[in-house]
Parts: C-alpha cells; structure tokens; sequence
C-alpha cells in the first residue's frame, strides 16, 4: 500500500513540475497553451487520466500567471496531414518519428508536424473549418504560408 502511495504522489509531482515549466515557458512567450482534446482513444486509461489530471492543474495554474487557461482541439488527423501543403503524408517505418508527404516532398519531425496542426487550429474555431470546406481543405489553405 505504501508503495502504491509513494508512486501515485511522486506522479502528482511530476504533473506539477511539467505543468510548472508549461507556465513559465508560455508566461515567457505569452503564448496559449493548447491541449489535444481529452477524448484519447490511445494510450489506455492510466495516459487518459494523468493527461486529464494535467489539464485539471493547467486550468488553475494558468491563470494565476495571468494567462489564458488552455485551449483544447480537435486533433484527429493532426500527425498525417502534411503541415506544409495540407495533403495527407505518413509516419516513417519502422519508428514513426519522421513524417514524410509525397505530395510535396516534405520530412519533418512527426511530433512537430503534428504540433504545427494542432497550433492552427486552435487559432481558428471548428466552425471556420467547415466554411473552409473541412480540416484537410482548412489545413491546405495554409499552403502558401
């Protein structure tokens, strides 16, 4: 029992210190912390609630720096549409670390490239999305940026 105590507070701990940096980078920056939605469908249970458990953390913290609590976005799709051209790409076999488009030609990291999408959409509401003719017409719009 005290194990499972030691353990479930040492992780509390580290949320906060995580959640600390995320602060002060962003108070730093006086950027908006953006989060992909918490309906995770990877990653199992235990990912799904220290994420939750981060967010809950992030909601306070934020905004006793004087920042704005985080955004959450939709993020389906977010790792396989290309951020440079908008077109589909994929993860690179075997270690999916490198995100490669065949439509422009484009390798990037596939944690960044997944980063640039979600940034975006949080700037613009899923409604916008849809006057743009959906998320893969939203993300080619930015193709020329």
């Amino acid at each position: 029992m005290r194990a499972l105590d030691w353990q479930r507070r040492h992780q509390e701990e580290l949320l906060h210190q995580v959640a600390n940096e995320l602060v002060r980078l962003a108070a730093d920056t006086r950027a908006l912390v953006v989060m992909e939605g918490l309906d995770l469908q990877t990653g199992g249970a235990f990912v799904r609630s220290q994420y939750a458990k981060l967010k809950r953390i992030l909601d306070y913290k934020l905004p006793q720096a004087g920042l704005l609590s985080p955004r959450e976005v939709f993020a389906a799709y977010s790792s396989v549409i290309c951020s440079r051209c908008g077109e589909d790409g994929r993860r690179g076999d075997p270690d999916r670390e490198a995100f490669q488009c065949e439509a422009c030609g484009a390798t990037m990291d596939a944690d960044e490239n997944a980063a640039v999408n979600i940034a975006r959409r949080a700037l613009y509401r899923k409604a916008k999305w849809e006057r743009r003719g959906g998320y893969r017409a939203f993300h080619r719009s930015f193709a020329s940026v």
